[in-house]
């Protein structure tokens, strides 16, 4: 396994399913092999995108062992950071020692639906750091409100930080660009990750380390080039492709819950051979249908035909 933290890109995976709701192993084997003959950095397995919510850890693991197998075929493999999520702290740290061997590092996300106090989160995440067979691979904090229902405040990331090495980095989605800028200031040698496509410049601008990335899943190529010329802050032509063309696809992926949208468009590039969901997820409104696919063609037109350099 790779032991260096890459910035950059890296893609959430969108799990697909057969009719029958189980795995469509194929889907995923195809969805791997777009994405690896990208320059992004790396995967992130079970995160929210991924609908782990709705996925036993069994076939979490299955999957993990499958993109894990695929990888070690390539001649540059990518990284691996698998989502540990939940709101049990020790049986989501049991699922983590079954999977050490699997991954290049953990994302470990802020507990769900319980609503701790920050001396809890403090105790969560101490808990998964400082379990003997977890304790020397790399830990990603992820901060997300909107799903969690408790910010992990600027001191807490902070304590969590200067405690336990493993903790290396943050994805830091509380939409908070002064946040952002705290925890820069606070602790620079931190790797910051946005957890928001559209904030990508922004994160470039005050020391971020790269995108844990939807759209991705779609524009691999876009989004990789962006981030590529966003690290060079002088690139005017960058920010003008930025702020007037990309909005609007991302904001498509987002007119329904996430991943609904992006799903949808997985299957219509041909890529997944479903478009099924786990409830309570639904699929895409028809009234939204072609609102994404002309997005997405719209998006790829305009970047196939644009050129960064100038």
């Amino acid at each position: 396994m790779t032991t260096s933290f890459p910035s950059g890109i890296f893609t959430v995976l969108v799990t697909p399913f057969n009719d029958d709701n189980s795995i469509d192993y194929l889907s995923l084997h195809s969805w791997f092999e777009f994405q690896a003959k990208t320059d992004i950095s790396g995967f992130v397995l079970m995160g929210t995108t991924s609908e782990s919510p709705t996925l036993s850890r069994d076939e979490q693991l299955e999957i993990l062992k499958q993109i894990t197998s695929l990888n070690t075929k390539l001649e540059k493999p990518k990284y691996i950071i698998l989502g540990c999520g939940g709101n049990d702290t020790f049986e989501m740290i049991e699922f983590a020692k079954k999977c050490v061997d699997l991954c290049d590092a953990f994302m470990v996300t802020v507990p769900s639906y319980n609503k701790p106090m920050q001396k809890g989160i403090y105790e969560h995440y101490k808990a998964f750091c400082t379990e003997q067979t977890l304790s020397t691979k790399p830990v990603m904090i992820y901060n997300i409100p909107s799903r969690t229902g408790i910010n992990m405040e600027v001191q807490t990331i902070i304590q969590v930080y200067k405690d336990f090495p493993n903790i290396v980095a943050i994805k830091e989605a509380s939409g908070s660009i002064a946040q952002l800028i705290q925890l820069r200031n606070q602790a620079p040698s931190l790797k910051i990750y946005s957890g928001d496509d559209l904030l990508i410049l922004d994160f470039a601008i005050h020391g971020g380390s790269g995108v844990i990335s939807v759209a991705s899943n779609i524009i691999p190529e876009i989004i990789c080039e962006i981030y590529k010329h966003t690290i060079n802050l002088s690139n005017i032509s960058t920010d003008k492709f930025y702020y007037l063309q990309l909005p609007n696809f991302i904001n498509s992926l987002f007119c329904e819950t996430n991943p609904i949208p992006v799903k949808y468009l997985l299957y219509h590039m041909g890529i997944f051979i479903n478009y099924n969901m786990r409830l309570p997820m639904t699929p895409l409104s028809s009234e939204f249908h072609e609102k994404v696919i002309d997005a997405y063609q719209i998006t790829k037109t305009l970047f196939d035909n644009y050129n960064f350099e100038k």
